[in-house]
């Protein structure tokens, strides 16, 4: 915060209000924001869900209106940096597409020498950084620079299909890195050399959660979270059928099937949503959790699910199911114990 001209580098809070928080975003381009002690459970639900929303909003630069007592309105456009620090995971897809995960670890704490250096670069007037590197930045061509980051990482994921925003993301960072690095060269300094193949792994990983080249969606989270709460045994559907012994017998809401002669899940989704919902927000579940529809729609387009509505027998009933593709399923990166299915099971089938 120094670095960037903070005379006094104490973070905002991630509880700040609303509109202070607008206005702090919106009221520069370039000097960074930084927002600290992000932990959902430490947190009201409204404060959580305002700081989301302005973390998305800011990656495209939108607008938010807000009225005047003469009825007019006034425009804050959300352009400012913003870097929000915690221990709490942000697992929504639509954010982990539009932001850089820096993870820490303790290394410095360890070792007496890197701990004595960080105290002497403290001592350094470091708010005198900034005026110096801006106009160095200024007489660059930042578009061609950012131009080679992004061919680089393009060609360098070339063989993945990486979503777009990622690849805008990785670039940008590629470029500051690169700036950095331009700038001490220019001063004098003699810099090691960066080698972008390493971070750039990193960071997929981290933003993805894997190493391929898309976030989890919000479809991915439910078919893992739907067998996280199968293992739990919680909220099984229970049978109404008079026949049973005892009359409350827990009826599997989902089981093993052959669908176009592919090994799959499949899930009596209308019977069980209502059921996952009441268990997501008793768990506090921190996934996205849509509504039906929604889902319904997703479904059309993921390559793992062979139907939406395929009728399977369950206790000599066909019932209507969504039905995973296990091979399709796992070879995404889908955790899929939840359902039984793990390396040892499926060698032993085969």
């Amino acid at each position: 915060m120094r670095m960037a001209g903070y005379k006094n580098p104490v973070p905002n809070k991630c509880d700040m209000k609303p509109f202070p928080m607008l206005k702090n975003l919106s009221a520069t381009n370039g000097i960074p924001q930084f927002y600290d002690e992000f932990k959902e459970s430490d947190l009201k639900s409204e404060a959580v869900d305002s700081l989301l929303r302005y973390i998305r909003e800011i990656y495209d630069g939108e607008l938010e209106l807000k009225g005047r007592e003469d009825q007019t309105t006034i425009e804050y456009e959300l352009l400012a940096p913003m870097a929000v620090l915690g221990e709490w995971n942000i697992s929504q897809p639509a954010i982990r597409e539009r932001v850089l995960m820096v993870r820490f670890n303790d290394s410095v704490k360890k070792n007496k020498m890197m701990r004595d250096a960080f105290r002497r670069i403290l001592d350094l007037p470091l708010e005198g950084f900034m005026p110096r590197y801006i106009q160095f930045c200024l007489a660059q061509d930042i578009n061609a620079t950012l131009a080679t980051a992004r061919k680089y990482v393009e060609a360098y994921f070339e063989s993945k299909a990486v979503a777009p925003r990622i690849v805008n993301n990785l670039a940008v960072m590629l470029l500051g890195l690169t700036l950095f690095q331009d700038y001490a060269t220019s001063i004098g300094l003699v810099m090691p050399k960066i080698e972008p193949e390493a971070f750039l792994d990193d960071q997929l990983k981290e933003i993805t959660g894997t190493d391929s080249g898309s976030v989890r969606s919000s479809v991915d989270q439910l078919i893992e979270e739907l067998g996280i709460m199968w293992q739990k045994n919680e909220k099984q559907i229970t049978s109404t059928n008079p026949a049973y012994e005892p009359s409350v017998k827990q009826v599997p809401w989902w089981t093993r099937a052959d669908v176009n002669r592919r090994s799959a899940i499949a899930i009596r989704f209308n019977k069980v949503f209502p059921e996952f919902k009441e268990y997501a927000q008793r768990t506090k579940y921190e996934g996205d959790l849509l509504d039906k529809e929604s889902y319904l729609k997703l479904f059309k387009e993921c390559d793992y699910v062979l139907s939406v509505s395929h009728p399977v027998d369950f206790e000599g009933k066909k019932q209507r199911c969504l039905c995973i593709d296990i091979e399709k399923a796992r070879a995404a990166g889908i955790d899929l114990e939840g359902f039984g299915v793990t390396d040892v099971t499926e060698q032993l089938q085969e």
